[in-house]
């Protein structure tokens, strides 16, 4: 802890406005002085330069942890510098040539100092600001930035004066112009390290935006740390990657929570129903699941590469979280959807299924395209070339695929003629069945063998198509009933009449006392029972003489339009009439062939 209490006294004081530049530079002119000492060894360089290692190092970790002092811009040496630069005014004036050198390069080290302090500065922003390969890119301009200053400072050495002996201010200026050349030195140190510290900075900068750099520093630098880091070191791990792995598992864990707990409010209150809400959590947990396992993976996958993984990695996280997202959204979006349907089939029956699944694959299709939209941006496709590139080639495409958009053209005009809805009975050209399905594309039937037909939407919008169940009242029944020559007509016609009463009286069969309920107000001279299909006509007459039976028409119309009801009417119709017939003394004719043959002359 004293270290630690040594080098935050070190970062905090590292410019300080006195003539030693604060301990850290002090600390570094040393080793310099201590490394140009004649006596000493290679070996003892070595250690020296160690050590220096290890300082730049922790000046690194510790500029991170504390960067609010760091960050405080003043321009520390502004009072000393002002004091210098009038001493060198008059001294110059009175010919002190060496007070002047020496406080000529007294300044120079200050501007130094301080354009090497502005250099740690915009590393540490950069590393916390950008992302990595940014970071590099301003990293190199603000070396180069920090040498442009450098360039600007006097560079004269006075090297004809280091040689000289002697005492008072020529010693004052000799050894200002070794303080000038260490400091040059020191910057030089500081570039160096920068850039071999430049990633672990950068991941440091990282972990100090959720403030928890100084508890990962601190696990790295205690006595577990220290004894297991060499054994991690063999799979490119340490204890730092280690604790904020463990870190991610633990924030992910509860996180999850959270969110199941927000979604299901959220759920709850838009949707007003537990069990809409507990469902739609259902529906969408594998989800979920794979988004936070993903999610676990890529932050460790971060953590493992030290933030910076590959740019071809970047993009395939990116795509595979669009895709994720983008699923998460259409199993939401038609979950909803479902539910909605459901409560609105509840309480109306006047809602048009074929728009509502019209509409819900269109979002599909609008979600999927902007997912796809996406996924093109992170694979590096320039989205504005391909929107362009659309309208140049619409052409090509709109001929290419001709009978798609005349199909989807198809749609639109089906919507809006409602002509024919889903669940009714249709025959087109020579399929006849039950529509299951209008779809973007095709009408789907289902033939009454039970064989599912597509048809394209602009075969059915082009071509006449009969529609059995666009009626409210009356399927008809027309029948020709044929009795035997040898009838009387007297007979005929009160059967007749008896037909036609057994009609007007029958439960089944519509007449004009048959009412019926119409939510039609529109402003056109339109018909209403020929608009909503109402028939309630009864004819029964004397038809026609046929080959061999004298025919009876019989047309109606049951009060049901439903196939099988139709049919219990129109059996039990058949049975009244062949009552009614028995009752007149009447037969049923069927066809004869009677033989006329002469007789023949005896001879």
């Amino acid at each position: 802890m004293k270290f630690i209490f040594l080098l935050f006294f070190t970062l905090s004081s590292l410019f300080a406005i006195d003539d030693s530049y604060g301990p850290f530079i002090k600390g570094q002119i040393k080793l310099l002085n201590s490394m140009e000492e004649s006596n000493t060894t290679e070996e003892d360089i070595e250690q020296l330069i160690e050590k220096q290692d290890a300082l730049y190092r922790e000046l690194f970790k510790y500029s991170i942890i504390n960067q609010d002092h760091v960050f405080q811009i003043t321009n520390r040496f502004r009072t000393k510098d002002l004091a210098l630069a009038k001493k060198i005014s008059i001294n110059k004036r009175q010919g002190n040539t060496y007070a002047v050198i020496r406080d000529q390069k007294k300044l120079d080290s200050h501007k130094i100092a301080t354009a090497s302090y502005y250099l740690l500065k915009g590393v540490l922003i950069d590393a916390g600001k950008y992302q990595v390969e940014t970071y590099h890119e301003n990293l190199n301009k603000a070396i180069i930035h920090n040498q442009e200053k450098l360039k600007n400072i006097n560079s004269n050495l006075y090297e004809d004066i280091a040689s000289l002996e002697g005492e008072g201010l020529l010693k004052e200026a000799q050894a200002s112009i070794k303080e000038y050349k260490q400091l040059l030195e020191v910057n030089a140190d500081l570039i160096k390290y920068l850039a071999i510290y430049q990633d672990e900075i950068y991941t440091l900068s990282k972990y100090s935006l959720f403030d928890i750099a100084s508890l990962l520093i601190y696990i790295d630098e205690s006595e577990v740390g220290k004894q297991i880091n060499p054994l991690l070191k063999s799979v490119n791990l340490d204890s730092i990657k280690v604790a904020m792995i463990f870190i991610i598992l633990l924030l992910i864990t509860v996180i999850r929570k959270i969110i199941q707990f927000i979604t299901n409010y959220l759920l709850k209150t838009i949707l007003k129903s537990r069990t809409d809400a507990l469902e739609i959590l259902e529906r969408l947990r594998p989800h979920i699941t794979f988004l936070v396992l993903f999610i676990t993976l890529d932050l460790i996958l971060i953590v493992l590469t030290d933030f910076q993984p590959a740019v071809e990695l970047k993009k395939i996280t990116a795509m595979i979280y669009t895709i994720i997202i983008t699923l998460l959204l259409y199993k939401t979006a038609n979950t909803i959807a479902i539910l909605k349907l459901e409560g609105l089939q509840k309480h109306t029956q006047h809602i048009r299924k074929e728009v509502v699944n019209v509409a819900i694959k269109v979002a599909n299709v609008i979600i999927f395209t902007i997912g796809l939209l996406f996924i093109l941006h992170f694979y590096g496709f320039n989205l504005s070339a391909v929107l362009s590139g659309l309208g140049i080639g619409g052409l090509a495409v709109a001929f290419a695929a001709r009978e798609t958009i005349a199909n989807l053209f198809g749609t639109v005009s089906i919507l809006m003629s409602n002509n024919y809805s889903q669940g009714d009975w249709i025959a087109v050209d020579a399929h006849e069945g039950t529509i299951v399905e209008i779809g973007l594309r095709d009408t789907t039937l289902r033939t009454f063998d039970n064989a599912m037909i597509t048809i394209p939407n602009a075969v059915l919008a082009n071509n006449n198509v009969k529609n059995w169940s666009k009626r409210k009242v009356g399927r008809r029944i027309k029948m020709h009933i044929g009795v035997t020559y040898q009838s009387d007509f007297g007979d005929i016609k009160k059967a007749v009449e008896a037909i036609k009463q057994m009609l007007i009286d029958h439960e089944d069969i519509a007449t004009e006392q048959t009412s019926y309920t119409s939510s039609r107000r529109a402003l056109s001279f339109l018909n209403d029972e020929d608009v909503s299909g109402v028939k309630r006509t009864i004819l029964v007459y004397m038809d026609q003489f046929s080959g061999s039976s004298i025919d009876i028409l019989v047309y109606c119309f049951s009060k049901s339009v439903v196939w099988s009801q139709w049919l219990e009417t129109k059996e039990d119709v058949m049975y009244k009439i062949a009552d009614i017939l028995k009752e007149n003394k009447l037969e049923f004719a069927y066809p004869t062939m009677t033989l006329d043959m002469p007789k023949m002359e005896e001879a």
